[in-house]
């Protein structure tokens, strides 16, 4: 019977030293750092994603992809927008390779305590072409030491914080994941070999600020390098470094946001404020027009053949499209040089 009894110690002994070792593996500090070190959605299949949502889930930005090789598109009303590959492509990398700043609990057993629960959290899901979720993220509640925001990771219950660059991106306004270059980005002011305005319109209700204007500028080489020249005007000299940086401006001009509904402009686009045409060395043509929109310092542009409508802010337009006058070399202040050659 002793003998049986120091048995029945001995393993529960032995049960319990069992038991503390393997805990003390589980939290020993290089355990810690392990899981720390592990990204926690690093099986996810990000090739299979053909939809994302970001932000709150009633009122989510999606976007969308027709396969793995197509490109991404902003859904805004409905309708599908081109949408900025790098800013998406930098999002699904920093999901697999997403690690915990710190852990706060295996198994949570209210997700509402970290504002993860599904009326107050904002998530990144992605689905595959059926609908099935491949993965989602929930971010929640600020943690109180300032270190980042709770997450948890669909169907798991451990809840860490995370400072991930994806807890600002799941603020982020549908016009941050959208193209918004009115010209291709590879363009640059260098390429740019003529230039052509047609202008009568208000950038402000400020004094001073209209903008009426008809000339034609044309880059020509000479002995000292490139120079600006306008055409029928070749005694007016131009600053060069001026029209560059206008130029330049052009080329990079972004809308703030797409119109979502681009009819009610087309009666307008039909004779537009403003016609902003120029010409590229590889014998590109692009034309630029701009209307008012619904505010003084709001308004809408359109591209050549471009689907897409942009609302644009006054102040890139009037950069991009300068009275010759401010172009023009003056030999004194008080000289008032017509701004169409006249």
């Amino acid at each position: 019977m002793q003998t049986k009894k120091r048995l029945y110690i001995s393993s529960g002994i032995l049960a319990v030293l069992v038991l503390l070792y393997f805990l003390g593996v589980l939290f020993s500090p290089e355990a810690i750092r392990k899981r720390r070190n592990t990204p926690v959605m690093k099986d996810v299949n990000v090739s299979a994603a053909m939809k994302i949502e970001i932000g709150k889930p009633n009122d989510a930005i999606e976007i969308i992809r027709s396969s793995s090789s197509a490109d991404w598109q902003v859904l805004l009303s409905g309708t599908p927008f081109p949408a900025e590959e790098d800013r998406i492509d930098r999002l699904l990398d920093s999901l697999v390779s997403l690690r915990p700043a710190r852990q706060v609990t295996e198994k949570a057993e209210d997700l509402a305590d970290f504002g993860l629960a599904e009326g107050g959290m904002r998530h990144i899901a992605l689905f595959d072409q059926e609908g099935n979720t491949v993965s989602r993220i929930r971010f929640g509640n600020p943690d109180p030491t300032g270190a980042g925001k709770y997450a948890t990771v669909e169907g798991k219950n451990e809840v860490f914080v995370t400072d991930s660059d994806l807890t600002s991106q799941v603020e982020r306004p549908s016009s941050y994941w959208s193209d918004l270059d009115l010209f291709p980005e590879e363009l640059n002011r260098d390429d740019v070999i003529s230039y052509r305005l047609n202008a009568d319109v208000s950038y402000s209700n400020e004094p001073g600020d209209d903008l009426f204007a008809s000339f034609t500028l044309s880059k020509e080489e000479t002995e000292n390098g490139a120079a600006w020249k306008a055409q029928g005007q070749p005694d007016r000299k131009l600053n060069n470094d001026r029209i560059n940086t206008m130029v330049g401006s052009l080329t990079a001009m972004k809308g703030t946001r797409y119109v979502t509904d681009p009819a009610k402009y087309e009666e307008s686009f039909q004779e537009p404020d403003l016609e902003l045409t120029f010409d590229t060395a590889d014998n590109r043509t692009f034309k630029l027009s701009v209307v008012e929109g619904d505010e003084p310092t709001i308004l809408i542009a359109r591209v050549g053949n471009r689907e897409s409508t942009f609302v644009v802010n006054s102040y890139a337009v009037k950069r991009a499209c300068q009275p010759l006058s401010e172009l023009t070399i003056k030999e004194n202040a008080d000289d008032d040089i017509p701004q169409n050659g006249n």
